[in-house]
């Protein structure tokens, strides 16, 4: 995953390339989203095998969370650990991928 986020790719044109159905979530072009910024998903819908576009902010909470809440910031999973974490390792097993963007970066500290 990555620390910041950017989508400018209206609704209409990702409920194309995806072919959602159900209600279509309205939402501004992004360029620098964090974390905690509510950002269209796509995911199969909770009835029937259609896809739903819906907004969710990102994140992992572990399987093992007890309170439903992480205790530690799960936004940044690296590759090498995938398969060994146990943050990580189930979800990604079951097939769990990053969302659609039009990219995605890292920034560093200046200095």
């Amino acid at each position: 995953m990555c620390g910041r986020y950017s989508i400018t790719l209206p609704p209409e044109a990702i409920r194309e390339i995806f072919r959602t159905h159900g209600e279509l979530p309205n939402w501004p072009a992004w360029y620098n989203a964090a974390p905690t910024t509510a950002l269209p998903i796509v995911r199969q819908a909770k009835e029937g095998h259609d896809r739903e576009l819906v907004l969710m902010t990102w994140g992992l909470i572990p399987w093992f969370s007890r309170d439903g809440k992480p205790s530690y910031s799960t936004i940044n999973a690296r590759a090498e650990g995938l398969r060994t974490v146990a943050s990580y390792k189930e979800p990604f097993a079951e097939g769990r991928r990053s969302g659609r963007e039009n990219y995605h970066y890292v920034g560093r500290a200046a200095g």
